[in-house]
């Protein structure tokens, strides 16, 4: 996806604040582009578009075309339905069509015979001189001549268009297209099919839905943006991506005077056949995708390169997957951008077996700039500022607010200044057009250790300007502490540099795995250039985008960064070998290029992930690299390639336990399973393996066939790399001998043997997923065949170990299963009269009320420092998640994220709750009796449950229970869990550090045990009951770490190796032992007597505060103790009235709403 170019909130910091960033690491998050997920609620009578399959061979009889069917069955449904409102008929690689319905319509459709299935339309988003040569290919010899650049292999490319004048789409010296291509050029605005030419073979349009004005609840803020109806790109990534992939080649390109030099595709002399399906602003819809691969494939492309994507779900509910699936099927081969999330976990998108997924890397290209302080320090950064002359005066580096919009940036605090930001993929352009309209004298666009490390993306700024890694940003945080008047000047070269290392790396932005969908595949499959790419641009678009269009310049080149960059990189290899060997499958294709994908970088050592906290240094996994870095002409010759046919994805599909309804989406007219895949869907014929040792799994058998592509007899030997002191790696038989015959297959079998037990009470035996790589090869004197492998437990072990996130968790959690869809605040009218309801550490909240429905609710805005409009997404995902589809009362209600259409904010909705624990038991008169034992329990009832189904099914840790962060429901007698700022998934890498409220904090925690449970929030739920049974009086009050330790240990005594076995071994141990006065006996009895708390309802309390964590109860245990068992839970809660003891809220206080 290439990076959005339009403006949004800046992330402009003071220097007091840019300092505590980058001293805390903390991730400055990527500047938000407009929502394109996410519609309005509609009234039954509104129309959207939906996707519906069919069973064509249940056409009956009396229909003479599957159009006529489906029109007559369309109009069947209301007098107002007609065949205006059809969008697309599909009939090749999937049988259906695209049509707007209302909902009625939609249900009643649903249960029509012959309707297979129906899901509604969604939005999808589009996610050179150098990077050949990188790759490897020279004109003069190698595959470039060896299979005559790739001449007569049509790619199509589903994309934004193309700007068919460009010079990299000449097709001079090129012969005539093959007689056997269907494909045409349609005529359109400014447009016609005489532009076409033995180079660009077709051009259609496919965008019925994205246009200006319609469907622009998918673009909130943004009703009128125009497009070219026709095949011409005005966004211009399609016609960047189409020449990276096939572009012809065109001598003295270059932007300004940077990466000058000739300019070609990967297959310079393949044909291009563009299938416009995005529209303005890069949006695209799952429709307009499959009607554009249903096309090219019966047009007859070779090969289909897709730079766009979303999070898949199961394959069967995603059309983009399916259509894919039918490509494949026809004998395409296909390759998609693996997205632009990184460096998060489980980020992916196009996941499907069937599909080439494509991560990004650096390349070993840079464009020097520096920034000298006054001081005399030079930090070197990257531009693409076309200078004139170098400016050497000092200027005030400015201090500003702490996150601004553009409409803030005004003149009397920037003008004549340098600007510090935090930049981010896409942004920093933007950035520097809204400081120069504000009168700034430059931009110094910054990176954390947390984002993009010193692998920079770099802009065409309008204004002087210069991007800064993360080692640089240091160096100019530490002058800045020093000095009251910090200045700096510039200095442009405006040279490229090649040669720089290490390189490649992999981009920081680029997707990272493991799988969220099915884990036993591992994706991305590999990795290509694209960070800073050179490819042709068109003519009339500008070269950055933002709010109000202010860059007027123009140029035949541009460079973009992205996985939509590195995508066309694949598509271009595959067109190569598609042309060597045009029998070859595309799974024997993507299996070349995966096998002999190096790993290593230009200086021999492994490639580091750009994205990783430790940058150079950090070697990239699997996870992020897949096989590794493309190499074109090793793939011609791989020796051996792993083929995959339709019948295996079939058996895929049905080893998923996919129902025959649901593979029939894919395979018209098939009747059912009737095999799976031996070893699971691991068992799939893949180049790479996963191995899931979970679950204390002794063993994991795979196999593999791999099929001679080479001549002559050879002999192959097998070499195993692995983590030998975790698992036993077997492959029988350990040679393979090929005789003469072409195409010979063989087969092997690898046993995965788990060595690795961990006791249920061990250390380290915390729910999570453990990940260690290796390498399967098979190899002789002429080829050498690699395959990564990937072992993994749902234990943390090793601290050396890569502890990555759960993929089968992703379908619970939600984390990354999909985009939290954003509305707008237009939706709301914000409560004038009530003012704010709270401000924290995370964010500020106020009163609101839905326009259309009445219903009062909550609006929660994060803080800069917290990491703005990113951690305000990370904890609506947790929220959501935790609320567990409404099934979890005991959680505030999460109803979504809206952003202000005119300042880009965004704002958290949730439901608006009485007020606090705290602030109800804060008014309590001192001399008040203690609460009645029944309201402690009915609170505590309603607490643990909520845990409960947020610890087991949700897999979350909260980490900041206390009674601030709980909600009392006055009308409801309910108590909820609020404010998930600082939460945790059990499925992925913990922070290994403290977090949360001192008072609150369990002893593990305290002790910086680093793989700490669930049972923290169990012991913050002990120290909330306590403080109810105590009138409000927290039980332990320490002011620091080890005073906190203290005061816990002289209540409950200090452990042993009888209480507490691996005590002593806690990092924290050693140094707060001394200051301990080894009180051994547990107080808590005295401290809360019979008087106070009955004989059961202590046992729950102790239960709860245990310092032994592996002693503690959990949630679901202390829901099992006979204390709550008196009366049935939901009556429990209805009976004891929970407010009804506690004072009412004053008049004149606010409410709090939720918690901050």
């Amino acid at each position: 996806m290439a990076p959005s170019m339009t403006s949004s909130p800046l992330h402009c910091l003071t220097f007091s604040l840019l300092l505590a960033l980058l001293a805390r690491s903390v991730a400055i998050p990527p500047s938000s582009s407009p929502s394109r997920g996410g519609r309005h609620a509609h009234s039954p009578q509104h129309s959207s578009a939906y996707i519906v399959y069919a069973d064509h061979v249940a056409k009956p009889s009396n229909f003479t075309t599957l159009e006529h069917w489906y029109t007559s069955t369309v109009a069947s449904l209301s007098p107002a339905a007609n065949s205006t409102r059809f969008l697309y008929v599909y009939d090749t690689v999937m049988h259906g069509f695209a049509a707007e319905l209302t909902v009625d319509e939609a249900r009643r459709l649903s249960n029509t015979p012959g309707v297979t299935g129906m899901f509604k339309d969604k939005a999808v988003h589009l996610h050179t001189t150098r990077s050949p040569a990188f790759l490897g290919l020279d004109k003069d010899s190698g595959i470039w001549p060896d299979t005559d650049f790739g001449d007569g292999v049509i790619i199509g490319f589903v994309d934004s268009g193309i700007w068919p004048e460009s010079a990299s789409f000449s097709d001079i010296g090129l012969t005539p297209v093959r007689p056997s291509w269907k494909g045409r050029c349609v005529d359109g605005e400014r447009f016609n099919a005489s532009m076409c030419n033995n180079k660009l073979v077709g051009a259609r349009t496919f965008t019925a839905g994205t246009g200006a004005g319609t469907h622009t609840e998918w673009l909130p803020g943004r009703n009128e943006v125009h497009d070219f109806q026709s095949p011409r790109d005005k966004d211009g990534h399609g016609t960047h991506v189409a020449s990276t992939a096939a572009g012809s080649e065109v001598p003295g390109a270059k932007l300004f005077e940077f990466a000058s030099g000739t300019a070609r595709g990967v297959a310079p002399k393949a044909r291009v056949a563009m299938y416009k399906a995005c529209g303005p602003m890069g949006f695209c819809t799952t429709s307009g995708i499959a009607a554009a691969v249903d096309a090219a494939v019966k047009d007859g492309v070779d090969i289909l390169s897709l730079s766009l994507g979303s999070q898949d779900h199961d394959f069967y509910k995603e059309p983009m997957s399916i259509a894919l699936f039918g490509a494949v099927r026809a004998g395409v081969f296909v390759a998609c951008s693996a997205g632009n999330s990184g460096p998060d976990t489980s980020s992916l998108s196009n996941v499907a077996p069937w599909i080439t997924t494509v991560g990004a890397a650096t390349m070993d290209r840079v464009f020097p700039a520096s920034v000298t302080l006054g001081n005399g320090q030079v930090l070197t950064g990257q531009s693409l500022y076309a200078v004139t002359a170098n400016r050497t005066d000092f200027v005030r580096l400015t201090a500003v607010a702490q996150r601004l919009h553009t409409k803030d940036l005004v003149p009397d605090r920037v003008m004549g200044k340098i600007v510090v930001c935090a930049g981010d993929l896409g942004g920093d352009a933007a950035l520097g057009a809204a400081v120069q309209n504000a009168g700034g004298s430059g931009l110094v666009s910054v990176a954390t250790q947390d984002w993009r490390m010193e692998g920079l993306v770099v802009q065409a700024f309008t204004l002087p300007a210069v991007s800064l890694g993360a080692r640089e940003a240091e160096k100019l945080a530490a002058y800045v502490r020093s000095e009251p008047y910090p200045v700096a000047s510039f200095r442009f070269t405006c040279r490229t540099v090649t040669g720089e290392r290490p390189a490649p790396m992999v981009s920081s932005f680029s997707s990272r795995g493991p799988n969220h969908v099915v884990r036993e595949i591992l994706k991305p499959d590999v990795i290509a250039p694209g960070t800073n790419i050179l490819a042709a641009w068109p003519g009339e678009s500008p070269l950055t985008y933002s709010e109000e269009d202010e860059d007027p310049r123009r140029a035949r080149f541009n460079i973009q960064s992205g996985t939509s960059m590195s995508c066309p990189h694949v598509a271009g290899a595959a067109a190569l070998l598609k042309h060597r060997h045009p029998g070859w499958t595309p799974a024997m294709i993507r299996s070349a290029l995966m096998t002999t994908a190096t790993e290593l970088d230009s200086h021999g050592r492994p490639i580091a992930d750009n994205g990783r906290r430790g940058g150079a240094g950090d070697g990239a996994t699997p996870f992020a690299a897949g096989a590794g870095l493309v190499r074109p002409q090793q793939a011609l010759d791989p020796g051996l390639v792993y083929d995959a046919a339709e019948r295996d994805y079939v058996d895929f599909l049905c080893t998923l336990n996919y129902s025959a309804a649901q593979v029939r989406m894919f395979v018209p007219g098939f009747a059912g399973c009737t095999r799976t895949l031996p070893g699971g869907v691991g068992g799939l014929n893949y180049p790479s393996f996963v191995a899931d040792l979970s679950n204390g799994t002794d063993a994991r058998v795979l196999t593999r066939t791999v099929t001679k592509v080479s001549e002559g007899p050879e002999t192959y030997a097998v070499k195993v790399v692995a983590p030998r002191q975790l698992v036993e790696v077997a492959v029988t038989p350990a040679t393979l001998e090929f005789g003469g015959e072409p195409y010979e297959k063989r087969s092997y079998t690898v046993v995965f043997r788990n060595k690795y037990r961990t006791p249920p009470n061990a250390p380290g035996a915390a729910a999570g997923m453990m990940a260690l790589f290796g390498e399967i090869v098979w190899q002789n004197d002429v080829h050498t065949v690699r395959s990564p492998v990937v072992f993994m437990w749902n234990r943390r072990e090793p601290a050396a170990a890569a502890v990555v996130r759960h993929p089968t968790a992703a379908a619970k959690t939600g984390l990354k299963r999909k985009r939290i869809a954003v509305g707008s605040t237009e939706q709301y009218e914000f409560d004038e009269t009530s003012g704010g309801l709270g401000a924290g550490a995370f964010g500020a909240v106020f009163k609101a009320r839905h326009r259309a429905t009445g219903q009062t609710v909550a609006m929660k805005r994060h803080s800069t420092a917290d990491g703005g409009h990113a951690t305000l997404l990370r904890e609506a995902r947790f929220l959501e998640d935790a609320c567990c589809g409404g099934a979890n009362p005991f959680v505030v209600g999460f109803h979504g994220v809206v952003r202000d259409p005119v300042t880009w904010e965004m704002c958290l909705v949730m439901e608006c709750v009485a007020t606090s624990l705290h602030d109800l038991l804060r008014q309590r008169p001192r001399r008040s009796p203690p609460l009645p034992e029944a309201t402690v329990r009915a609170a505590m009832w309603q607490l643990l449950t909520g845990a409960k189904k947020m610890h087991d099914d949700a897999h979350i840790i909260h980490r900041d229970i206390k009674p601030q962060n709980i909600l009392v429901d006055e009308g409801q007698s309910t108590v909820k869990i609020c404010d998930f700022g600082l939460a945790v998934s059990t499925d992925e890498r913990h922070p290994y550090e403290p977090a949360g409220t001192l008072w609150y904090q369990a002893p593990e925690m305290l002790l910086e045990k680093p793989d700490y449970d669930a049972k923290v929030d169990v012991w913050s739920l002990g120290c909330v009951m306590a403080e109810l049974v105590n009138n409000g009086r927290p039980l332990f009050q320490g002011s620091h770490d080890d005073g906190q330790l203290c005061a816990i240990f002289d209540v409950l005594g200090v452990p042993d190796d009888s209480t507490w076995p691996w005590f002593s071994s806690t990092p924290f141990a050693t140094e707060v032992m001394p200051e301990l006065d080894m009180q051994r006996y547990n107080l808590l009895r005295e401290l809360f007597p019979e008087t106070k708390l009955s004989t059961e309802g202590f046992e729950v309390l102790s239960g709860l505060l245990t310092s032994n964590p592996d002693m503690r109860l959990t949630a679901a245990a202390a829901l099992e103790h006979p204390w709550f068992a008196k009366v049935d839970g939901l009556e429990l809660a209805k009976k004891e009235k929970i407010v009804s003891t506690l004072p009412k809220p004053h008049k004149r206080q606010r409410l709090r709403a939720v918690c901050v």
